[in-house]
């Protein structure tokens, strides 16, 4: 009764901008500021049709929790539970298995309805083999910063990953925490120490004369370490690539600890998940070990 029409919203992200945090914060500001405010009433319906895009796009924060709307959630994924296909007339599930080998970030959400693969994108977590205890190896350590300075949102982490001899990758411990800066850099300090000389510290230099400020303060405050920084370089895949190179392969090695799994599932998410901070961390501890040994 006193029905009114209904808003229908079809595919507002555009594939090539999902990955933005930019844009997808723009699509759910619309959402919030202009559509809702077009409904006739508190009854008119609102109907979202789309594919998944990434963890945190207008499907993903709704399904959050976005304004506190109740919604009744539909997901037709192209292979079905028991492994069949959805639509076999459309594509069999032999065309399903060859789409989702060749492209498996497009498959999983157009397709599978999910932002990332079940089994990892870029990364492979499922290979990194858990350890008790690090080897007894001469190991090149090196601890990796990714820096945030909030107390919500981003995290802080930083990651001490280190080279065996026989080429293997370990990774030693995961430093994950919300701060402002100065317990952010008191955290880095007090981390450093208990690592230990032994353990490198790369730090990465924001643009801009504030990010030559903060490394030179860190690095001042570090007195007594190895300390090296740069500026990130390329995109956060191409810097994940080579050490998710070594993780899919079964090279890389993880201290057993209550850390590992928020650092597999944000493996897992990458590049689609809401962070990847930890990700960041590795690579640059990563990048940093894999620099050969001068020889004197």
């Amino acid at each position: 009764p006193g029905f009114g029409g209904a808003i229908i919203i079809d595919d507002p992200h555009k594939p090539d901008e999902a990955t933005s945090e930019t844009m997808r914060a723009n699509v759910i500001d619309w959402f919030q500021n202009t559509l809702e405010s077009r409904k006739n009433s508190k009854e008119t319906p609102i109907v979202l049709i789309m594919q998944r895009l990434h963890e945190n796009d207008l499907a993903g924060w709704l399904l959050g929790g976005g304004n506190g709307e109740a919604w009744e959630h539909v997901c037709l994924p192209a292979i079905q539970a028991d492994g069949s296909a959805l639509w076999p007339e459309k594509h069999s599930i032999d065309d399903l298995r060859r789409m989702e080998q060749a492209s498996p970030y497009v498959f999983a959400g157009q397709y599978m309805q999910r932002p990332a693969p079940l089994e990892g994108g870029l990364f492979k977590p499922d290979q990194i083999k858990i350890i008790d205890a690090i080897p007894a190896d001469r190991i090149t350590w090196c601890r990796g910063w990714d820096l945030a300075s909030t107390t919500d949102g981003d995290w802080t982490a930083g990651a001490r990953v280190g080279r065996m001899e026989d080429g293997r990758i370990v990774i030693g411990d995961m430093v994950r925490l919300r701060a402002g800066p100065d317990e952010r850099d008191a955290a880095i300090v007090n981390t450093t120490a208990a690592d230990g000389r032994n353990v490198k510290v790369s730090l990465p230099q924001d643009p801009g004369q504030a990010g030559k400020t903060q490394v030179l303060y860190l690095t001042r405050s570090l007195a007594g370490y190895r300390v090296t920084s740069s500026p990130e370089s390329g995109d956060k895949v191409t810097r994940a690539e080579p050490f998710a190179a070594q993780v899919n392969v079964g090279n890389v090695l993880m201290l057993r600890g209550d850390w590992n799994q928020k650092l597999k599932d944000e493996m897992r998410m990458f590049p689609n998940g809401t962070h990847d901070d930890q990700v960041d961390a590795c690579s640059r501890a990563f990048a940093e070990v894999m620099i050969p040994r001068r020889s004197f």
